[in-house]
């Protein structure tokens, strides 16, 4: 089934967050909270389809505050992440036992980011074995937004050669994205328009590979890949 080799391809990737943890770690970046979704949000979130995209956007939340040992809000995202999860009948993933596990390696980023990592691919699984891969699609690709969107932000400030270099080689997982995306069948005009704005992400991409392309023109392409990508994140965290 291609939609499950895609879905398994993507889902390797991501909200596995080696996109962040690799422009962080070789630009040497600081940790920004401010980037990330408001926690008190979660409760806003009514449709299946908001919960799932939003479920993605604060498992890579999760991920960026762990990434730094921030414990605190590494805590409260993971409430975040569960009360999404509860509220989607996905049962006895990110429960209390994650977040005993998460404060027992609290000084341990690698363990955190597997913790997390691992408890995302529980959750995927639990969707796939329940005939519910949409909901692992949605996941996947608001922690693909969230993720490209925090990583773009600290791009441009760094101005990092190296996190230009690492960003670039995600217009691949965005193909795949782009793919589980169109496959998705649904009669909601939000996940349609999702699906307009991705297709718009990959000339972003295909302008950051080319060959020869100067660090400034990187930067250039990458500004405006934020400002898209800013767009796009707005409308599924529905902030303003």
């Amino acid at each position: 089934n291609s939609h499950q080799e895609y879905a398994k391809k993507v889902f390797n990737s991501i909200p596995d967050p080696a996109v962040l943890s690799q422009i962080i770690n070789v630009a040497q970046l600081e940790y920004q909270p401010e980037l990330l979704n408001d926690p008190m949000k979660y409760t806003s979130y009514n449709l299946e389809q908001d919960k799932a995209l939003n479920l993605g956007v604060y498992g890579t939340d999760l991920s960026y505050a762990s990434m730094f040992e921030q414990t605190q809000e590494c805590l409260t995202y993971l409430k975040c992440v569960n009360q999404l999860c509860k509220s989607l009948g996905i049962n006895g993933v990110f429960d209390e036992n994650t977040s005993d596990r998460i404060e027992a390696n609290k000084s341990n980023r690698d363990s955190l980011l597997t913790i997390i990592s691992g408890s995302f691919a529980q959750a995927d699984e639990y969707l796939t074995k329940n005939k519910r891969g949409n909901f692992s699609t949605l996941i996947i690709t608001g922690g693909w937004i969230e993720g490209m969107y925090i990583a773009c932000n600290l791009t441009v400030a760094s101005k990092n050669e190296q996190a230009a270099t690492e960003l670039a080689k995600h217009g691949e997982t965005l193909t795949s994205i782009v793919k589980l995306i169109n496959s998705y069948e649904s009669a909601s005009t939000e996940v349609e328009k999702l699906k307009i704005d991705l297709n718009s992400l990959l000339p972003f991409f295909n302008e950051l590979n080319k060959p020869n392309t100067s660090l400034d023109l990187k930067i250039g392409t990458i500004n405006q890949l934020t400002f898209k990508l800013s767009d796009i994140r707005k409308d599924i965290i529905k902030k303003g």
